[in-house]
C-alpha cells in the first residue's frame, strides 16, 4: 500500500470513527444526564475522541497492510487500539481503579469478539474465492475459463487479471 493511499484511508476512517463515536456519546450523554450540564459533551472530550479515532484508523490501516505477518499485525492493532482507548477515553474520565479496570475488561472482550467475527468473515470470503475462475480469453489455448494460480489468489482482482494477462494461467506451484 502506498503512503498516499494509506493516509487517505486513515483520514477517511478516522472521520468515520469520530462521527460514529461522537453520535453514540452524545446520545448516551443526553439520555443519561439528569441536568442540562452534561459532562460527556465537553469540547476537550471530543478532541480526545478525535485523537482516539485517528489512532484507531491508523492501526486499522496498518493491520491491512501486508508489511507484517497476520499475527504481528493483530498484536500491533490490539496494542495500539487498547492504548488509544485507555489513554484517550478511560484515563481522562478520572475514574477510580475498579470502574476503569472493568471498562478495560469489557473493552478487551468486545475487541476479541469483533476480531474473531471479522477474521472468520475474511476467511469465509477468501475460501469462497480460492477457486476463482476468470473469463479471460487467451491466445495460447483458446480456452475462455482460466484457473488462477495459488500465488495470486489472495491478491485484488485487478492484480489477478494483470498477472493472468501477462503470464497466462498455468500452475507454477507444481500442484494439481
Amino acid at each position: 500500500m502506498k503512503l498516499k493511499e494509506a493516509v487517505t484511508k486513515t483520514v477517511y476512517r478516522g472521520a468515520l470513527y469520530y462521527t460514529l463515536i461522537t453520535a453514540v456519546m452524545s446520545a448516551l450523554g443526553i439520555l443519561l444526564s439528569e441536568d442540562a450540564s452534561v459532562d460527556i459533551l465537553r469540547p476537550a472530550r471530543f478532541l480526545l475522541v478525535l485523537l482516539f479515532s485517528y489512532i484507531a484508523a491508523s492501526v486499522s490501516v496498518l493491520r491491512q497492510s501486508r508489511r507484517f505477518s497476520a499475527t504481528a499485525s493483530l498484536i500491533i492493532h490490539f496494542l495500539g487500539f487498547t492504548l488509544g482507548f485507555y489513554l484517550c477515553l478511560v484515563l481522562p474520565s478520572n475514574l477510580s481503579f475498579s470502574p476503569s479496570f472493568i471498562i478495560m475488561i469489557i473493552f478487551v472482550i468486545l475487541y476479541a469478539a469483533a476480531t474473531a467475527f471479522f477474521t472468520r468473515l475474511r476467511k469465509v470470503r477468501e475460501n469462497g474465492t480460492n477457486n476463482v475462475t476468470t473469463n479471460i480469453s487467451s491466445e495460447k489455448n483458446g480456452s475462455n475459463t482460466k484457473t488462477v494460480p495459488s500465488k495470486v489468489r489472495n491478491k485484488p482482482r485487478k492484480e489477478k487479471e494483470e498477472y493472468i494477462s501477462q503470464f497466462g494461467s498455468h500452475n507454477t506451484d507444481g500442484k494439481k
